[in-house]
């Protein structure tokens, strides 16, 4: 119902708030540089501007395949002519501009439904969570062979077809940014763009940054500072969000969703879901462990 509303804002402030969001996600939800915010500022236009032709024309059944074939077809030439880059940066840039589409709340809602004993639902969520991770892998796998043929062509010893023709799914290690920029600094345009996504009015988004704020805070402290598996620090962060939603949610009235989905695209999107069906076809083709990643 909330993201079903009229949207406040209008529907072209509301694209060029997508386009914001896609852009920034590269540095605060895949911890990316300028060069990948840059390729994706490139990028996100095209995702976008199907999004809005299969609304305009009801094809909302095959919207995400059509977004997933676009944006293989459009990352290699990017790469190749515009932004330079390693070639483990490819999947910051495939998942920032399907951001929209990736399925992080669907595993976690999922997982949640059948902890509490809604065994049907939450399994048909996990079920819906991991297709739509095939069909992104697949759309982004057939649009690649359009521009990316033999793109890692150099890194497979000159090993032509198959082994040079996939899409890169290993993301480089680490942060690209430093850590204490983008959560203390970068992740205010990236969380104000998420919250005008999700229809929050400007004069109810001082509760959402109450909630969140703090969160990813204590996250990345725990992760890097106190040195917690990364799986704890997620945990952590998101019970001190819960609670702080849920405070405010008696406080204010605001539902408790609206600030914990900026917490599931930062710390959870489902990239890594997408990531590991793009390794398996990596395993299906016998190319596993070419350095596709080593560009």
């Amino acid at each position: 119902g909330i993201i079903d509303r009229p949207l406040p804002y209008g529907w072209l402030p509301a694209v060029v708030n997508l386009q914001c969001l896609f852009t920034w996600a590269a540095i605060c939800a895949f911890m990316g540089d300028f060069q990948d915010l840059a390729a994706v500022a490139l990028i996100a236009p095209f995702s976008i501007a199907i999004m809005l032709v299969c609304k305009r024309f009801s094809l909302g059944n095959v919207e995400l395949c059509l977004v997933s074939i676009a944006i293989g077809i459009v990352i290699p030439p990017v790469w190749k002519f515009i932004v330079h880059v390693p070639v483990c940066h490819i999947p910051r840039w495939w998942a920032s501009a399907l951001l929209f589409w990736l399925p992080g709340s669907e595993l976690i809602n999922g997982a949640y439904e059948i902890k509490y004993g809604k065994l049907i639902s939450g399994a048909s969520q996990l079920i819906a969570a991991l297709i739509r991770c095939a069909f992104i892998g697949v759309g982004l796998t057939i649009g690649w062979q359009i521009f990316g043929r033999d793109a890692a062509l150099k890194a497979t010893g000159g090993k032509a077809g198959i082994e040079s023709s996939m899409v890169p799914s290993e993301t480089c290690s680490g942060f690209a940014t430093p850590m204490y920029m983008i959560f203390a600094v970068y992740n205010f345009p990236m969380l104000f763009h998420c919250f005008v996504s999700l229809n929050i009015r400007i004069r109810d988004m001082p509760y959402a940054f109450f909630v969140v704020y703090p969160s990813l805070l204590a996250f990345i402290s725990l992760s890097e500072y106190a040195q917690l598996p990364i799986f704890v620090a997620d945990a952590v962060g998101l019970f001190i969000a819960t609670h702080l939603a849920s405070a405010v949610q008696y406080k204010t009235g605001i539902p408790v969703n609206l600030s914990l989905v900026p917490m599931v695209i930062i710390l959870a999107p489902g990239a890594p879901s997408v990531a590991s069906v793009l390794a398996s076809m990596q395993v299906d083709s016998s190319v596993s462990g070419v350095a596709v990643t080593g560009f």
